[in-house]
């Protein structure tokens, strides 16, 4: 790894990094529910060619099972949005902070730059997902932390201060006491009354210590208050994804040749992918006992476990190997284009299809006007009842609302690149 750590020096913006963003918040901003449709238009869900299979694997070719969140224990395609979109912010790294070195930029406002950044990203949060807009509304209280946003905040702030001033082991064994050091206060520490090493769907400490620091400011997901989500102690995990994405970006940025540094990620990949693997106690199915017994880490997102951190690392890695692959090596870059123009302006278009429902304008909604409303309601006059009942339009049809409110966002993000206009926090 010595050769990894021997980092070029800063170049222009990484097009399959660009492009690995992009295609993460594809999916945030309406790439699910398209894509949903346009499967649905060919096949039943799930196909009847899995039947026979064993359990898990009709549960990973089943759509509605990987587009939607893990319960508790297990995880998903779904799952790996969040985690991707911190560990490319790690990945990024290495290359904006050479280039604020190359340039000479003072240590005080490379701190200010990133203070200010992580202050953006804090209250951003708050006003996508933590009612910042109904302040004095004591219907909605404000949530203080409990967004994606926010959580990029903590894992970037701790990332950057090993970036700074620490080489590469120091970083690699603060990642490894952060993983370790969370699951050891899981696993230790009584909390409330309870027994340490409690660890059920609303009793553990990580949401323990959220009720108590955070209070009504709490963040509930609404669709299951059963299973709430943790932030405060799962910060650990949350600057552990990032800085394996620094990783990442470090061997991206290094003196090695293209295909060497696609296989230095794919062996990353494969080495969280194996230590994920087995302290989650996903073996005991096939050896027919827990090898870690009470050290088993429970691969949960609801607490960002140590485990689900490395096993969806993993799968980061191979995702970056193959964009990089595809794009940088081979030089397929028409093949990510589409992904670029989304991620170059990644925060804009989150915070954007947040804020602004454009399935609603895509269905021509009363109070879609101008030149949006209009087309999307050109767009959608497919939909129309007069042809609802012809194929292929009765088939069709429901894919043309996710597709407009991907198309209208997209449109708007290719005017900003087309402007370069990119808007950063």
């Amino acid at each position: 790894m010595s050769s990894v750590a021997e980092a070029a020096p800063a170049r222009k913006r990484v097009f399959s990094i660009d492009a690995l963003r992009g295609f993460d918040m594809f999916w945030i901003i309406g790439g699910l529910p398209l894509l949903i449709a346009i499967i649905k238009i060919f096949c039943d869900q799930p196909p009847a060619w899995v039947e026979g299979m064993p359990g898990w694997l009709q549960d990973l070719f089943t759509l509605e099972t990987q587009a939607g969140h893990a319960a508790w224990e297990g995880f998903t395609a779904w799952d790996m949005v969040m985690p991707l979109f911190l560990f490319i912010v790690g990945a990024a790294m290495p290359f904006a902070f050479a280039k604020r070195r190359e340039e000479g930029e003072p240590i005080a406002d490379t701190y200010w730059r990133i203070l200010r950044r992580v202050f953006i990203l804090w209250v951003l949060g708050m006003i996508v997902q933590g009612n910042l807009l109904e302040i004095g509304n004591h219907l909605k209280p404000v949530q203080f932390y409990s967004n994606t946003l926010q959580a990029i905040a903590a894992g970037y702030l701790v990332s950057s201060i090993l970036l700074l001033h620490f080489p590469l082991l120091v970083q690699i064994l603060a990642a490894v006491l952060l993983l370790v050091g969370y699951h050891l206060l899981m696993l230790l520490l009584p909390f409330g009354g309870h027994d340490a090493g409690t660890l059920t769907e609303s009793v553990n400490l990580a949401n323990y210590v959220d009720e108590q620091v955070l209070g009504d400011f709490r963040a509930m997901d609404l669709q299951d208050p059963a299973y709430p989500y943790t932030w405060i102690l799962s910060s650990m995990g949350f600057a552990a994804t990032v800085l394996l994405g620094v990783f990442a970006g470090r061997v991206v940025k290094s003196y090695l040749s293209g295909l060497s540094k696609v296989l230095w990620l794919i062996v990353l990949g494969a080495v969280c992918l194996a230590l994920g693997y087995v302290w989650s106690g996903w073996m005991e199915e096939y050896l027919g006992f827990n090898l870690l017994g009470d050290w088993r880490c429970p691969c949960v997102k609801h607490i960002w476990s140590s485990s689900m951190v490395l096993w969806s690392a993993g799968w980061c890695y191979l995702l970056l190997a193959l964009f990089y692959l595809l794009l940088d090596v081979i030089g397929l870059r028409f093949l990510g284009w589409f992904f670029v123009v989304i991620g170059v302006n990644s925060i804009f278009a989150y915070v954007i299809s947040h804020l602004v429902d454009f399935s609603a304008i895509a269905e021509g909604s009363a109070n879609a006007v101008g030149f949006v409303g209009g087309l999307a309601r050109y767009l959608t006059g497919l939909r129309g009842e007069a042809l609802a009942p012809v194929e292929p339009w009765n088939s069709i049809g429901p894919a043309v609302v996710p597709l407009g409110a991907v198309l209208i966002l997209w449109l708007i993000l290719l005017y900003m690149y087309r402007k370069q206009t990119f808007l950063k926090v």
